[in-house]
């Protein structure tokens, strides 16, 4: 049986918002990468930049409400997205690093993207209350 979270407000909801965009913008991220990889349009690598950025700010922000939704997601989720939170800024920073760094750079990348639509999944349901049912 899954507990669904319905009709929650504040944290919960902003969460769900949050994640989402997140998983969306990391979805961007790739394709943009892919674009200015293929040399097809180098100018969208600066827009790859300022998206990682943003980036840093959505994951914060969704960090905070996952905290703050914690009686109804569990400690779990929230440390789920502090990780997620910390390897965003390493791979902020492999970004500004260089091209040499693309060998740790893309991998990173796609645990990054991995994680952010388990974040968004994680954020329909009410994990604490799954837990008790079991």
């Amino acid at each position: 049986m899954t507990a669904i979270v319905e009709g929650k407000g504040g944290p919960v909801m902003g969460y769900r918002g949050v994640a989402v965009l997140t998983a969306l913008l990391m979805l961007l991220q790739a394709v943009l990468a892919g674009q200015f990889i293929g040399g097809e349009h180098g100018g969208l690598k600066d827009v790859h930049r300022i998206i990682g950025d943003i980036l840093i700010l959505t994951v914060a922000g969704q960090t905070v409400l996952a905290f703050l939704a914690r009686r109804t997601f569990g400690i779990g989720l929230v440390m789920h997205n502090a990780s997620m939170l910390v390897l965003t800024f390493v791979q902020v920073g492999l970004g500004e690093a260089g091209s040499d760094q693309t060998k740790w750079h893309i991998p990173l990348g796609v645990l990054l993207f991995g994680m952010a639509c388990a974040a968004a999944m994680l954020g329909f349901f009410d994990l604490k209350a799954q837990r008790r049912v079991n």
